[in-house]
């Protein structure tokens, strides 16, 4: 009776505790969405599932203010740029009517709240260790000046003073934060030839580490492989003549000729001439210097990249978020793409592969390929798409990177300026924007990259920016508590005690015949029955044990996983944190 009590005590132990988790979690009051793809465009949020069907929307009327611009009634959300922490909100930068980062429920969807930010904001960055989102901004703006802003995923109502970098005209930059980097981060600046090291603990630039011959940089990436950052160079042309690297003096806002010192390509001279700096060199006999690499941990440029020979100059920087890959995008018109493999820690990048991506439309020394998406499961597979053609290309990054082009529609064009691709994580399914048919493509792909097929085109969709958003922190502790609970199980299973039949004596054997044929036959047929209840007795005992054992590992387990989702763990994943999965470009 007394372990027929325990049984029943562990068992309603555990129950209880089961009992008190679900009620632990009803504080969010609504289903929890689980993965996935967050779509911010003019007309709000929208999240959806990996398939395509809608789980939850926001109206641009609830989460954006309407106001004027140059005369004109802006109705339309416009987003910049987005992450997620991986485990508590969803930030996205905006303006609508001022700049200002926006926190959305990473669970329920829910839009929490917002922070005033400095002007334009363009690229966040999460820092896992820190439980930080890093903004980089274009400029300064009014009373909440600086071009660099930090804000709290364990506090969204602290607000920290902004960091003001220097005086420069066009300050637009990006930034790079890392938990493997340390109390650092990097950021570059589109007018100045340094890379500025940042204090994470006092905001301030702690150094600066000059880019020779350049002008200024903009993209940045970075490989934990082996520590090192790769930043694309800015430097200044000719112009203004015939074979000069740019035919026509005078920029976007001004058509005043300038004097500039150009210090690469075929111009190079120690006298300033006319030219121009900065993003209308791109792709010019002038970007010489490419790419950047720089290691963060011996503080010294180690190497500078260009693209395949013969094909043009420049590129952007890209790398997976294991930082297993490093891809130069390259200003090729859309010839091929530059896939090169990370190695040790002050070492430089190896080339591994110029891959033909052979896009159509694009236009010498211009920048085509628009983003990519890695597929890393037990396949590591490129998706990558372009500004000027209505394909994808598939690269199987495990097969001596074979190639398979992918249509996305029959359409003359489906995009205007640039193309967004983003995984699923965890899934077959890769989404692809087509913004100027307001069309999104699904694509599938099942097994190897001759498997991919559009599964889904969903029409009349706006698009600006999206991701696919997970919270990874619940998900790794559900891993954790499930791995424990079988572990547990078979320690207890495994020491339970066997029934081991009892040995009969050779003696006890001779003994026993000696006697009469009926009291044999008695006792035999009395000790078949005490030996059957025994054994009854014996299973009844080992299952009532397992249960209990089960009972009892079940109710610890879900002690364990309901405290640890009432505190913060002090640690995040890279994976999750730092980077994501899929899709590392930033829409300028």
């Amino acid at each position: 009776m007394k372990f027929v009590s325990t049984v029943i005590a562990a068992l309603s132990f555990g129950f209880a505790q089961a009992v008190q988790l679900q009620d632990d979690n009803q504080y969010h009051k609504k289903q929890p969405l689980g993965g996935g793809m967050w779509l911010f465009s003019g007309d709000g949020l929208a999240i959806y599932s990996a398939d395509g069907q809608v789980m939850k929307e926001h109206r641009k009327t609830d989460i954006c203010t309407p106001y004027m611009s140059r005369g004109n009634l802006v109705e339309d959300c416009r987003f910049y740029t987005y992450a997620s922490d991986g485990h508590q909100y969803v930030w996205a930068g905006s303006f609508s009517p001022f700049s200002r980062v926006m926190a959305f429920d990473i669970d329920t969807g829910d839009y929490v709240g917002y922070h005033k930010t400095c002007s334009t904001p363009l690229d966040l960055e999460y820092h896992a260790s820190r439980r930080e989102m890093w903004l980089r901004c274009a400029a300064q703006a009014g009373a909440h000046e600086g071009e660099l802003d930090v804000f709290s995923s364990n506090s969204i109502g602290s607000d920290f003073k902004p960091t003001y970098m220097n005086d420069t005209r066009r300050p637009y930059g990006r930034i790079t934060v890392h938990s493997s980097m340390g109390p650092y981060g990097y950021i570059s600046q589109y007018d100045n030839n340094v890379i500025s090291e940042i204090d994470l603990s006092t905001r301030e630039v702690s150094a600066r580490y000059e880019i020779p011959q350049a002008t200024g940089s903009y993209d940045l990436a970075f490989s934990p492989v082996n520590s090192h950052m790769f930043v694309r160079a800015r430097v200044c042309c000719a112009c203004g003549f015939d074979g000069a690297d740019v035919a026509t003096c005078g920029g976007r806002y001004s058509s005043v000729v300038e004097k500039v010192l150009v210090q690469t390509g075929q111009f190079a001279d120690a006298n300033p001439q006319n030219g121009t700096c900065g993003g209308s060199c791109e792709g010019t006999g002038s970007d010489t210097i490419g790419v950047v690499e720089f290691d963060t941990v011996g503080k010294t440029i180690v190497a500078t990249h260009n693209i395949k020979a013969g094909t043009g100059f420049g590129a952007d920087p890209v790398a997976s978020a294991d930082g297993k890959f490093l891809l130069l995008l390259p200003n090729d018109g859309g010839q091929y793409i530059r896939i090169m493999k990370p190695g040790q820690n002050g070492q430089p990048s190896t080339v591994a592969a110029d891959v033909l991506v052979d896009f159509t439309g694009g236009v010498a020394g211009k920048t085509v390929i628009s983003d990519m998406a890695f597929i890393q499961d037990e396949r590591n597979i490129l998706v990558v798409g372009a500004s000027t053609d209505n394909h994808v290309v598939l690269i199987d990054l495990d097969d001596g990177y074979k190639t398979q082009k992918l249509a996305l529609t029959g359409a003359e064009e489906s995009t205007s300026s640039s193309r967004l691709l983003e995984w699923a994580v965890g899934t077959n399914y890769v989404w692809v924007d087509g913004s100027e048919a307001t069309e999104v493509y699904i694509i599938e792909v099942s097994g190897g990259i001759e498997t991919a097929k559009i599964k889904k085109t969903m029409k009349e969709k706006k698009t600006s920016q999206y991701m696919w958003v997970d919270n990874y922190k619940k998900k790794g502790e559900k891993l954790e508590a499930m791995a424990m609970m079988e572990s547990m199980k078979q320690d207890w299973i495994d020491s339970v005690p066997k029934y081991v039949p009892p040995v009969v004596s050779e003696s006890d054997s001779h003994d026993h015949s000696s006697h009469d044929s009926s009291t044999a036959k008695s006792n035999m047929a009395a000790t078949t029955n005490n030996d059957s209840d025994e054994k009854s007795v014996d299973a009844i005992s080992i299952a009532a044990l397992i249960i209990a054992s089960v009972a009892l590992v079940t109710s610890s387990v879900l002690m364990v996983y309901t405290f640890s989702q009432k505190k913060e763990s002090s640690e995040t994943t890279d994976v999750a944190g730092d980077k994501s999965l899929s899709s590392n470009l930033k829409v300028n």
